[in-house]
C-alpha cells in the first residue's frame, strides 16, 4: 500500500488508549466539581478509535505559561501532545482507500538514551481529503433525560439541541425523544423546517419523575430502524443523560445489548453524560461498540456547547474493526512506543484494535523505538506494518480491506550515520526528543536543580535550531523560539 495525501483528514492521533477514572454521581451534585476534559473519549486498551477534540491540547498550557513568563510543570508536556500539533507527512503520495498506512523509518540518536536508535513512524492517512469529502446525509435521533435529576441542567441540554440543529444540513433528518419513567417521541424523524418552533415545543417539557434510560434508547433506536430510504445515510443515536450507563466489566445489560444490536444495523451511538463525572466502564462500553463514542460534559457551559467542536467528525464513522500495527522482525524488539494518547511518555503497545474510525482532521503519529537484539549488527529487515478494516458503506463501499507492508532499511547507511526516509520522520524524532528532554528539564527545575533544568533547555535550543535550519522548517523554528523564551524564564 502506498502512503497518502498530505491534506488527508485522517491521522494516527486517533489511537487513543487511555483510561478514564470513574466518578459517577448525581447530576445536581456536580455543578461545582473540578473541571474535567470537556469532550473526553479516552478508554481502555482495545477500545474505539474516536474523536477527542480537547484532550490533550498539544502542549498549549505549557506554551501559555512560558509566554506569561513562567516555567510550566513537566506534566503539561507530553510526546503525544507535541506530535499532534504537527503534520508529520511530506509530499502528497497516493492513497485510494478509506484508510492507508503511512510508515517511515529513521536511524538517529535519542537524546534520552544517548544512543543511535532505530525508529519507525506509524501514521494513517486517507483518500478522503478536506477538499473532496462531503459527509453523507444524516439521520439522528436524540434521546433526552427529562427526569427530576435534570432540573438544574435541562435548559443547557436544550441549548445543545439548538446548536445541533444549526449544524444539520437541509438533507439531514432529526427525531427527538424525551424520557423519564417512560419515553415519548416529541418529534418524528424529519428534516428541519422550523427550528424555532421545535425549540419552543421542547422547552415546554419540564423535568419530573424517575429515569428509564433504556426506554428512551429503545424508542430512539426504533425510530431510526424504521426510517425509510436510510440505506445510504448515516444513522446516529445521541443520548443526553444524567446517569452513566452500566458499562464494561459489569456484565451484559439492557443498554449495552440495545446499542450493540443497533450497531449491527449501522446505527451508531453517541452518549453525553450530563454532569455525571467520567466513567471508565461506560466509556469502554461505548467505544468498544461499532459507531460508539462517549463524552463527559462536566460543566454547565460545556453542555450547551457540546457541538462547538468538529461536529462533522462526531457523526461520521468511516471504518470499523480497524487493526493496525507493527510486527518487528526477528532482529528487533519494540523498546518504547510514543504518541499514544493518554500517555505522557512511552508505552510498549505496537498493535492496535479499534472499533470505530471517525473522520478526523487531527495530525500526529505513533513512533516506535526499536532495539536491535544482542549480537545483531546493521540489521535491515525492520518488520511489517499491517492494516485491516471494514468500511462504512455510506462513505465508500470498497469491501473489507487488508494490507501488509514490509519495511527495510537501505544498505548504504554508514555505521554511525543518521538516516531518515522522509523529512516528516526527522521532524517527528526531533519533536519526540524535544518533549522527552523538556520533561526532564522541567522536572529538574521544579525539584530545585535550576542549573540542570536550564542547561537541558539550552541544549534543546541548539539541537532543534540545527534541525530547523537543515529542513528549513518554520514549525521547528517556532519550537526553538519557545525553548529560548523558556530558557530566559529559567535564568532571569
Amino acid at each position: 500500500m502506498k502512503p497518502a495525501a498530505t491534506n488527508s483528514v485522517v491521522s494516527a492521533r486517533w489511537l487513543v488508549l487511555a483510561s478514564l477514572a470513574a466518578a459517577a454521581v448525581g447530576c445536581y451534585r456536580t455543578i461545582d466539581s473540578p473541571r474535567s476534559p470537556d469532550h473526553a473519549v479516552p478508554h481502555a486498551p482495545g477500545g474505539g478509535l474516536s474523536i477527542d477534540p480537547n484532550a490533550p491540547n498539544g502542549i498549549l498550557d505549557a506554551r501559555q505559561t512560558v509566554a506569561n513568563g513562567g516555567v510550566p510543570l513537566a506534566d503539561s508536556v507530553s510526546v503525544e501532545g507535541l506530535l499532534r500539533q504537527y503534520d508529520l507527512s511530506d509530499d502528497p503520495p497516493v492513497c485510494d482507500s478509506i484508510l492507508c498506512s503511512r510508515p517511515a523509518l529513521a536511524i538517529a540518536p535519542s537524546l534520552r538514551t544517548g544512543q543511535r536508535e532505530y525508529w519507525v513512524q506509524l501514521g494513517l492517512t486517507s483518500a478522503l481529503t478536506q477538499d473532496s469529502f462531503r459527509r453523507p446525509a444524516l439521520d439522528v435521533a436524540v434521546a433526552i433525560d427529562r427526569s427530576s435529576s435534570m432540573a438544574v441542567d435541562l435548559a443547557q441540554v436544550y441549548d445543545a439541541l439548538n446548536q445541533l440543529m444549526l449544524r444539520l444540513r437541509s438533507d439531514d433528518r432529526l427525531a427527538i425523544i424525551m424520557y423519564n419513567g417512560g419515553a415519548e417521541t416529541l418529534r418524528g424523524l424529519a428534516t428541519i423546517d422550523d427550528r424555532a418552533d421545535i425549540i419552543r415545543r421542547v422547552r415546554m417539557v419540564q423535568a419530573a419523575g424517575p429515569a428509564n434510560m433504556s426506554a428512551g434508547v429503545r424508542a430512539a433506536i426504533d425510530v431510526l430502524r424504521n426510517a425509510r430510504d436510510a440505506q445510504n445515510r448515516l444513522r446516529r443515536l445521541m443520548v443526553f443523560a444524567c446517569e452513566n450507563p452500566q458499562g464494561a466489566g459489569f456484565g451484559e445489560n439492557e443498554f449495552g445489548r440495545a446499542i450493540r444490536v443497533a450497531a449491527v444495523d449501522r446505527i451508531g451511538t453517541s452518549f453525553f453524560g450530563v454532569l455525571t463525572g467520567a466513567s471508565a466502564p461506560a466509556s469502554q462500553l461505548l467505544t468498544e461498540t461499532r459507531g460508539g463514542a462517549y463524552y463527559s460534559l462536566n460543566q454547565l457551559d460545556t453542555i450547551q456547547n457540546a457541538f462547538d467542536h468538529e461536529f462533522e467528525t462526531m457523526v461520521t464513522p468511516i471504518a470499523y474493526d480497524v487493526d493496525f500495527g507493527l510486527t518487528p522482525a526477528a532482529d528487533f524488539d519494540a523498546a518504547e512506543v510514543y504518541g499514544v494518547s493518554g500517555t505522557l511518555g512511552a508505552s510498549h503497545v505496537t498493535q492496535f484494535h479499534v472499533a470505530t474510525a471517525f473522520v478526523n482532521a487531527r495530525r500526529g503519529a505513533v513512533i516506535v523505538r526499536l532495539r536491535a537484539r544482542a549480537g545483531v549488527t546493521s540489521p535491515r529487515n525492520v518488520g511489517s506494518v499491517a492494516l485491516s478494516y471494514v468500511p462504512e458503506t455510506a462513505i465508500r463501499n470498497e469491501g473489507n480491506r487488508y494490507d501488509n507492508d514490509t519495511l527495510t532499511f537501505p544498505t548504504e547507511v554508514p555505521d554511525g550515520a543518521s538516516y531518515f526516509s522522509s523529512h516528516g520522520v526527522r521532524r517527528g524524532v526531533t519533536l519526540l526528543n524535544e518533549a522527552e528532554q523538556l520533561r526532564d528539564a522541567l522536572t529538574a527545575w521544579h525539584a530545585g536543580d535550576h542549573a540542570r533544568g536550564a542547561d537541558i533547555v539550552a541544549q534543546l535550543v541548539e539541537y532543534v535550531g540545527e534541525v530547523a535550519q537543515s529542513l528549513d522548517d518554520a514549525g521547528l523554528r517556532t519550537e526553538q523560539a519557545f525553548l529560548r523564551r523558556l530558557h530566559e524564564n529559567m535564568t532571569q
